[in-house]
Parts: structure tokens; sequence; C-alpha cells
């Protein structure tokens, strides 16, 4: 049963990824939601998975988000997967 534990928490933070890109087109002001929101998912994905499924967690976000907003992705995804990454990362060492 946690073999799979990884993929399907994965899917659900790529979706919310993808869901608050579309929140913040539609509603003026969600950025700060983005901003503020977003690197907590990374950084929880960071500290219960190993290096290998955080490299494809951020693979898998970042050309799924490419491919549905490009301009958002570069603008606020990239940066909230590097820093919650990278505090996940940092906070388990």
């Amino acid at each position: 049963m946690n073999k799979n534990n990884h993929l399907t928490l994965g899917g659900l933070f790529v979706a919310l990824h993808l869901l608050f890109i579309f929140l913040s087109r539609v509603l003026v002001g969600s950025e700060l939601l983005l901003v503020i929101f977003l690197p907590l998912l990374s950084t929880i994905y960071a500290l219960k998975f190993r290096k290998k499924e955080v490299t494809m967690f951020v693979i898998a976000t970042f050309l799924l988000c490419v491919i549905f907003e490009p301009i958002s992705t570069f603008i606020y995804i990239v940066p909230a997967l590097i820093c919650g990454t990278l505090y996940g990362v940092l906070k388990k060492k």
C-alpha cells in the first residue's frame, strides 16, 4: 500500500499546482496565494520522500505547468519548486 504513496501524493500536488495557476488567471489578486502556498507543497513532498521521487515530482510539475501556462510557470512555479524543494532537503539534513 505504501509502495505507490509518492505517486498519489505527487499527483495531488501537481494537480494543486495546476489549479492554483488557473485560479490566478481567473481571480485578480490571487497570486499572493501562489507565492505563499506553492512552496509549502514542495517542502512537504521533499520532507516526506527520497531524492529520486522529489526529482520526478519537480520535473512532472514543471512539464505539466509549462504545457498549460508557460508564462505563469516561469514566474510562480519554478521559484516555488526551487525554494520549497531546497528548504525540504536542507531541513532533512
